[in-house]
């Protein structure tokens, strides 16, 4: 089982988008001789761009993840991402097990569904930034080792991928933080989108990994802190379990490339409620 942004106002897909990907979504499902489950299963990614849900192949549930791109402007990175997780990324680190997958196109687009194992665990938080309003609680501690030994264990796989290359961070930073910006650190392979919809609990669970790759150092502790800055309990404690990878210059250079990438992609949602808060941040790392 593996979990996409739930859709919100501000990340819902719009009605032809809607449409095209739940008709696509019941051919995923056909395609790979399965029925899918009650509509309250799906889970929907930003804009639409990906469409979840439970389908059943004879006795067993599968969770079944649809993405899709028009032809031509695809990123190749993230469209076979959990391809290779699947292919070489250890078993120590606790993720959902990719069992199938299948593509085909309909032009202009073209679909992937992959066909995870599902697991009975749910994310912490239905949204990647949990408000104010929606508790986290404290996560015990056995948790935060689990995760701490989970990214540790990626940090040492070698992979050509890169979560976000070193020119893109460089303009990112330039763009963001001109003179103030930090001095670039070492580079780790990392998760590349640590959030509270990507984590589940009390057994961990870390889902999605199309992104995976190298990143700076620090780069996923840092995505979990400025996703829990609508918080400040949950930013506590991500600040208390990762001091050893934020503190310093190498933490501070990661903090400002997710800082930078955060607002790049929220460029065109000024209402995302994380925005005034990642505004505040940045200020602090100048």
């Amino acid at each position: 089982m593996t979990h996409d942004t739930a859709a919100s106002p501000l990340n819902a897909p719009d009605e032809a988008t809607w449409h095209r990907m739940l008709t696509a979504f019941e051919l995923a499902a056909r395609r790979m001789s399965g029925l899918p489950g009650p509509p309250m299963d799906r889970v929907w990614g930003w804009r639409g761009r990906t469409l979840s849900g439970s389908v059943e192949i004879g006795s067993t549930t599968y969770w079944l993840r649809l993405v899709s791109g028009r032809i031509g402007e695809i990123s190749r990175t993230f469209w076979r991402g959990n391809v290779t997780a699947e292919e070489h990324l250890p078993s120590a680190v606790p993720r959902p097990r990719l069992w199938a997958r299948d593509e085909w196109e309909t032009r202009p687009w073209r679909y992937a569904a992959e066909m995870f194992e599902h697991v009975v665990v749910r994310p912490i938080s239905g949204v990647p930034a949990p408000p104010a309003l929606v508790t986290v609680g404290a996560l015990p501690d056995a948790w935060w080792s689990a995760l701490r030994t989970s990214l540790d264990i990626l940090a040492t796989v070698s992979t050509p991928r890169f979560t976000i290359g070193p020119v893109w961070a460089e303009q990112l930073l330039t763009d963001c933080f001109g003179p103030h910006r930090a001095a670039a650190g070492s580079w780790r392979t990392c998760h590349g989108d640590l959030h509270w919809s990507n984590l589940a609990s009390p057994d961990l669970v870390i889902f999605d990994w199309e992104g995976w790759g190298s990143g700076p150092e620090g780069y996923d502790a840092a995505c979990l802190l400025i996703h829990s800055l609508l918080q400040p309990d949950l930013t506590a404690q991500v600040r208390d379990r990762f001091a050893d990878v934020l503190d310093g210059e190498c933490g501070r250079y990661a903090q400002q490339v997710v800082a930078a990438e955060q607002f790049w992609r929220r460029r065109d949602t000024p209402n995302d409620p994380l925005v005034p808060a990642l505004h505040e941040y940045a200020i602090t790392l100048r």
